[in-house]
């Protein structure tokens, strides 16, 4: 069945708080919601990786989680307790993105060295400001694989 590409995004424009939600080029059979892979990329395009987040970002973090938890569950009726939301440190490119997978994918992209939950980065951002920008990392780079 071919889709219009409208259909499978969903983005919000805001200057500061704005982002897109795209199927991964891995997920094209929609009809298999337990394969779902998205990325939601936010729009601001300074924010390269985990490590530039602080408290000043979370209002485009809890903005992006509520929408795209909304568009997920409205386009393919799994809430929130059916999906995996992380972040990868090293990211696979240096421009905030955030997965959000069904539960059930086994993927080595959730290592623990590379896969951080998103609501635990909400979390301590909110504890500490530059819990991440000050963490030190021990995870392996991709180049070191």
């Amino acid at each position: 069945r071919q889709m219009c590409i409208r259909d499978r995004y969903m983005g919000d424009e805001d200057e500061n708080n704005g982002f897109i939600l795209l199927p991964d080029i891995g997920f094209q059979d929609e009809t298999h919601k337990e394969k779902l892979h998205l990325l939601a990329i936010v729009k601001v395009r300074n924010i390269y990786s985990i490590r530039c987040l602080n408290k000043s970002h979370l209002p485009m973090l809890e903005n992006l989680k509520e929408k795209c938890l909304q568009f997920i569950q409205q386009k393919y009726g799994l809430p929130k307790e059916k999906l995996r939301i992380f972040l990868h440190y090293h990211p696979s490119y240096y421009h905030l993105h955030i997965h959000f997978t069904h539960i059930d994918i086994e993927s080595s992209s959730f290592q623990f060295e590379r896969a951080h939950s998103f609501s635990q980065v909400i979390e301590n951002i909110k504890m500490d400001s530059d819990y991440y920008t000050c963490l030190l990392y021990t995870s392996p780079s991709p180049r070191d694989s």
